[in-house]
């Protein structure tokens, strides 16, 4: 079985600035990702779109400090999203229970 590449970076892309293809996705993952993103401390900038509605693709650009990589902040928001997830999950169970 082959896994197709779930993430992509264009070219031209630098350490702290960066823009990511996210295949087989959409605005509810591009538009909690921006936002995550931004509320990180070393992110300028950060925005996605899908550039055309019948290809799930997201396009996320990311623009970093000098003390953070795009690479670290994508893997912190990914973290964060998780978790937060499992917060939530934890939380209606018990209220299940």
């Amino acid at each position: 079985m082959t896994t197709a590449k779930k993430l992509d970076i264009l070219p031209g892309s630098t350490e702290n600035s960066t823009t990511y293809l996210i295949k087989d996705e959409d605005h509810t993952l591009g538009n909690v990702l921006k936002s995550t993103l931004l509320s990180q401390k070393g992110v300028v900038f950060a925005g996605y779109s899908v550039p055309h509605p019948s290809e799930r693709i997201v396009s996320l650009r990311i623009q970093t400090t000098q003390e953070v990589s795009t690479t670290d902040a994508l893997k912190l928001a990914s973290t964060t999203i998780y978790n937060t997830g499992n917060a939530i999950m934890e939380a209606f169970d018990g209220a299940l229970k």
